[in-house]
């Protein structure tokens, strides 16, 4: 799924790797809001790992770790394929964590990736894809 969205911040051109990391979570969680998700947890950390966002659909009442990726057009490993299956295996594990600390009731858990992928010219393209675990 493809998303342009308005009232963005701008894209820290000259940022540093944490700042456009951040930029790309705010970008996701617009995203996601857009579609009717509610925004329940940004950057919970574990000692396993960090669960960039953790959101919530109302309509199945599915608690959801989304991963988000941002990368540079033409880097050498595209956002999309920027996530490994160790990683999504953490956290699914995280999230139950998550699950196991707040008070949620939940009827089902999944992970979904949020790759941002920015093109200097041409601004930025999301991607946003349910359910990788």
């Amino acid at each position: 799924m493809t998303s342009k969205l308005d009232h963005i911040p701008a894209f820290p051109v000259n940022g540093s790797t944490h700042e456009i990391g951040a930029w790309g979570e705010s970008l996701a969680c617009k995203h996601l809001e857009a579609r009717g998700f509610l925004i329940l947890d940004r950057n919970w950390r574990t000692r396993y790992g960090e669960l960039d966002v953790v959101a919530w659909s109302e309509p199945d009442a599915t608690l959801i770790a989304v991963e988000v990726k941002t990368r540079r057009e033409g880097g050498q490993v595209p956002a999309v394929l920027a996530i490994s299956r160790q990683k999504v295996s953490r956290l699914r594990s995280m999230l139950g964590q998550w699950l196991a600390v707040h008070e949620v009731r939940s009827s089902a858990l999944r992970v979904d990736l949020v790759a941002v992928t920015v093109n200097d010219a041409a601004g930025w393209y999301l991607e946003h894809i349910e359910a990788i675990a």
